[in-house]
């Protein structure tokens, strides 16, 4: 799939590429190297391949590839020319640099998502445990039981009624207060916006 295109031509040879299961963008994906083609009239590369390119007017093509956190390709930035070695010298060094800068901004994007993921994952757990927690204490009084056998009967409780343990200790709490439980923020912080 292309996301991005500067022109029809270049969008035409991306989408026949991939049609034909042949060609520099998908090689650069598949190996995970830059792949060249100096002057398509010369290249016996992609023989499928071969005439479109030629019939679109590209001559040389650039394929980068572009990774993520595995260091594997996740997507390729392909760069065509009318003209033969168009891609050679400070033209390819910048598509290089250029590829290396994506794929180090995919990188710490993937990253921080992922941070952050586990930052609100760790607050859900903290909040959690508040509630059942606060929910075992109640049960332990209303019956007289000890704190594993609450925990087991509210466990078993969420079970039955198929539902996560923080939402039946929330009702455990609601039922015994006649209020909704406030929900603890960790270490005296505000949900996020």
């Amino acid at each position: 799939m292309t996301l991005s295109v500067s022109d029809d031509r270049a969008r035409l040879a991306d989408q026949e590429q991939y049609n034909l299961g042949q060609g520099p963008c998908l090689d650069a994906m598949r190996d995970g190297k830059v792949v060249e083609v100096v002057d398509q009239e010369m290249d016996g590369r992609w023989t499928q391949f071969h005439g479109t390119a030629l019939g679109l007017g590209i001559r040389s093509m650039l394929s980068l590839p572009i990774s993520g956190v595995s260091r594997r390709p996740l997507i390729t930035l392909n760069l065509y020319s009318e003209r033969p070695r168009a891609f050679t010298g400070v033209e390819r060094q910048q598509a290089e640099s250029y590829a290396n800068f994506a794929s180090r901004t995919l990188v710490k994007w993937v990253r921080d998502c992922t941070q952050d993921r586990l930052a609100r994952e760790v607050e859900q757990a903290i909040r959690t445990r508040t509630l059942v927690e606060e929910s075992l204490g109640i049960l332990m009084v209303q019956h007289q039981w000890d704190a594993p056998m609450a925990f087991r009967r509210l466990r078993t409780r969420a079970g039955n009624d198929a539902r996560y343990l923080g939402v039946t200790a929330s009702e455990v709490i609601a039922e015994a207060t006649g209020r909704q439980p406030i929900e603890p923020y960790p270490f005296g912080l505000c949900p996020r916006q």
